[in-house]
C-alpha cells in the first residue's frame, strides 16, 4: 500500500467479491475504487512517476500495469533467478540478479542491474559484497532512494564456535 506521488490517490492490495487478491486504487477526494490488475498477483510496487504498478503475475512473470488505464506491458529482459525491486520515475527497473558465485569469487555477491522494461537493455548499476566474507552471511532486503542515488539494505550475518573437548569419560 502506498500513496501515489502527488499525494492524491492510494494504492493497495485487497480482496474482490470472490476472495482473490488484486491491486486496487482510489482517489482520496472519493469515487470509485478501481482494480487495476488481475486477481493473484503478488510483489507489487508503484512507479516513482505514479503510471505503473509492477507486479508478478500468476504465471510467474512480471508485468507493467497502467494506474490509469488498462494497458499492461511484459517486463522484457529478466533473466531466471531476477526479481525487480523497484521502478525509477524514468520507467526503469532495479532488478535483484541471482546470487550466485562467479568464477573467482569466494563469497557471494549481490548484484543490481538498471533494467529498461521494455526493450530489455541493462547495465550493472550496484554490487554488493557482505560486511565481513569471513562471517558468511547474505544480502536480504535492498531498498532505494526516489533519485536512485542511495540504496540501504540488510545483512545478515552467521557466525558460530566451535569447542574441542578431549578426555571425557
Amino acid at each position: 500500500m502506498g500513496f501515489f506521488p502527488d499525494g492524491r490517490r492510494i494504492w493497495f492490495m485487497a480482496e474482490d467479491r470472490a476472495h482473490r487478491r488484486r491491486a486496487w486504487v482510489q482517489d482520496l477526494s472519493g469515487g470509485k475504487v478501481r482494480a487495476v490488475t488481475p486477481h493473484g498477483v503478488g510483489g507489487v510496487f508503484l512507479s516513482g512517476d505514479g503510471r505503473f504498478l509492477c507486479a508478478r503475475a500468476v504465471d510467474g512473470n512480471w508485468n507493467l500495469y497502467s494506474t490509469d488505464t488498462t494497458e499492461v506491458h511484459k517486463v522484457v529482459g529478466l533473466l531466471p533467478g531476477e526479481e525487480p525491486i523497484q521502478l525509477t520515475a524514468s520507467d526503469e527497473l532495479y532488478v535483484r540478479g541471482a546470487d550466485e558465485l562467479r568464477p573467482g569469487e569466494s563469497y557471494m555477491t549481490t548484484r543490481i542491474y538498471r533494467l529498461n522494461p521494455h526493450t530489455g537493455s541493462r547495465e550493472l548499476w550496484k554490487e554488493i559484497q557482505p560486511i565481513n566474507p569471513l562471517s558468511g552471511g547474505a544480502i536480504g532486503a535492498v531498498f532505494f532512494s526516489a533519485d536512485g542515488k542511495t540504496c540501504v539494505y540488510t545483512h545478515h550475518s552467521y557466525s558460530s564456535e566451535l569447542f574441542s573437548v578431549e578426555g571425557l569419560k
